[in-house]
């Protein structure tokens, strides 16, 4: 059985008007021309779609699964438009973004405020997710226009353009007031609680492997799921996390937590990603630019590709 989507969206547009003038008013068409579509979508379905009350049309069972199915087929073709005008024109009065919980989050909120102050007329939707892959399913889908998260795998980056954004790397945390003072070393810490962010679960192989090279276990852990419950646990009992440097910058301005650097690197790079195809349009240009003034802000030294890409004309772009 195959439906014709043009007469699947006639019968939609004639369940929601629930009239056939008004409908055929609505689709161009006579009222006989309308009878007659319905006619030959009843016959291609072999089940009776309408039902005619005195109170006017009315769906069978049938009728309103289709009904369902027309509205999603109208939502797409609507949002494929849009997508074609996007790729056409660029997106030039919008900017939606998607970055990792966390450091990665705190940068884009800062950009965006600068953003929104210099430039107003940029509506701007900030998408936070703990999976890097749900962040590039959504760029992919042109859900998204451009992601700041750490690197992925390099698989992943296929029909990407990805640029290196900046250093970050892991630092043990736990509050000011901990009962160790001092210089603290690992060794001593795994005697206290360990908190793990649930989209850090992943990693708990390498804390493992962290710990291992002093010879010591992971201590008890503490999932939560959210990096700020995370902060809230070390900030307020004797247990400690393995945070990213630029997730914690305000805890450490505050003086609310001290930074334990590891024995092991673990130095990773954000990065700035968008699709391979996607015109560098104002609101992206302004968008990078304010994040690099956020990383000068902080004194963070930017990769020359981001840099590059930020100071680069539109005819540039593809090249970088």
């Amino acid at each position: 059985m195959r439906i014709d989507p043009q007469r699947l969206i006639r019968l939609a547009v004639l369940i929601q008007h629930g009239s056939f003038s008004r409908a055929a008013e609505h689709l161009g068409l006579t009222q006989p021309a309308l009878s007659q579509s319905i006619a030959q979508i009843e016959k291609e379905t072999g089940v009776k779609l309408i039902e005619r009350t005195p109170h006017g049309i009315e769906p069978t069972v049938y009728g309103r699964v289709l009904y369902e199915h027309a509205k999603s087929i109208d939502r797409e073709l609507a949002l494929a438009a849009q997508h074609i005008g996007e790729l056409a024109f660029g997106h030039k009065g919008a900017l939606r973004i998607g970055a990792t919980v966390g450091g990665a989050a705190s940068f884009v909120a800062l950009a965006v405020c600068k953003l929104q102050a210099s430039r107003a007329s940029i509506d701007t939707r900030i998408v936070e997710e703990f999976s890097i892959d749900a962040l590039l399913a959504q760029l992919h889908d042109r859900t998204l226009d451009v992601l700041v998260c750490p690197r992925p795998r390099e698989l992943d980056l296929k029909g990407t353009n990805a640029m290196s954004l900046f250093l970050a790397k892991r630092l043990a945390c736990v509050r000011i007031g901990h009962p160790l003072s001092g210089d603290v070393s690992l060794r001593e810490l795994s005697t206290f609680p360990f908190v793990c962010p649930q989209e850090e679960l992943g990693l708990l192989f390498g804390f493992r492997q962290i710990f291992g090279t002093i010879g010591v276990d992971l201590p008890e852990v503490l999932v939560v799921n959210s990096v700020y419950l995370a902060k809230e646990l070390v900030l307020n009992s004797d247990a400690f996390a393995l945070f990213s440097d630029v997730s914690i910058l305000n805890e450490l301005r505050l003086g609310l937590a001290k930074p334990i650097e590891l024995e092991t690197p673990t130095q990773y790079w954000m990065q700035l990603i968008l699709r391979a195809e996607q015109a560098r349009t104002e609101p992206i240009a302004g968008f990078v630019a304010e994040l690099l003034q956020v990383c000068d802000e902080r004194r963070i030294e930017v990769h020359s590709d981001a840099a590059a890409f930020a100071s680069a004309s539109p005819a540039d772009t593809s090249d970088v």
